[in-house]
């Protein structure tokens, strides 16, 4: 899938994926550590919860678990291209059913992709 990047001193994101208003996020930073994260947003209305106890929210952002990453190159440079790999899973979250009314579904986004990424 194409994707997003940004080099910026010692830390490359990536946003491999904007789907409709839903989005992955990877930070890869010096220690070649990679926080990785998925956000929604819906403009109009107030759907999403991080945990059952919260107010509803338009603009969710969880974090996630990155069980494999891999890039082509260990040290990219600005202007090159970047290959990748990656395999996550969102910490789980709520949103409110369109289909019925007050009901909640408890929801986990799990990805499995490669991209293609110039920096």
């Amino acid at each position: 899938m194409p994707a997003f990047a940004s080099l910026n001193g010692d830390t490359l994101s990536i946003w491999p994926a904007f789907l409709m208003l839903n989005g992955i996020e990877h930070l890869i930073l010096k220690d070649k550590s990679v926080n990785s994260g998925y956000w929604q947003y819906a403009k109009h209305d107030s759907i999403f919860q991080e945990s059952e106890s919260d107010k509803l929210i338009n603009k969710l952002r969880v974090n996630a678990k990155t069980n494999i990453f891999k890039l082509s190159s260990d040290r990219p440079v600005k202007n090159s291209w970047l290959y990748g790999f990656a395999d996550f899973e969102s910490a789980p979250f709520y949103i409110v059913d369109d289909n019925f009314v007050g009901k909640r579904r408890k929801m986990r986004i799990k990805a499995v992709y490669i991209f293609k990424v110039k920096t």
